[in-house]
């Protein structure tokens, strides 16, 4: 006769809930990638314009036609109040002169998700 033998994961007793160490791993790999990719996305901002992290003490810096052209995409593309209470703040004259720019905030939806909320100095 052949005896048929299973792999069981480990397991721990925590109070009342029985948790296997595959579970546990799983559930702090989602975990962790969930992490990684919030961080992405905030420094993938920050990356858009030309320096800063959109704090009031290290403002997003806009210097650039891409810059404002990038900030104008954004907020008119979003589906959320993106860059709410975020500072942002313009470095010099930006000269956007034959290039076809779109107004922050023009096309309205009706939650107001493309009204530009943060705070510009420039």
């Amino acid at each position: 006769m052949t005896q048929t033998t299973s792999w069981m994961a480990p397991t721990r007793r925590l109070g009342q809930t029985t948790i296997t160490v595959r579970n546990a791993w799983q559930h702090l790999s989602m975990t962790l990638v969930l992490v990684m990719l919030a961080m992405t996305a905030q420094q993938a901002w920050a990356s858009t314009f030309s320096g800063g992290s959109g704090t009031k003490d290290n403002p997003f810096i806009i210097s650039t036609p891409a810059d404002l052209v990038q900030l104008s995409t954004d907020i008119n593309n979003s589906t959320s109040r993106l860059y709410e209470d975020m500072y942002f703040s313009q470095s010099k004259d930006i000269d956007m002169s034959g290039i076809n720019f779109v107004p922050i905030g023009l096309d309205e939806d009706e939650n107001h998700n493309h009204r530009f909320r943060g705070r510009y100095n420039g």
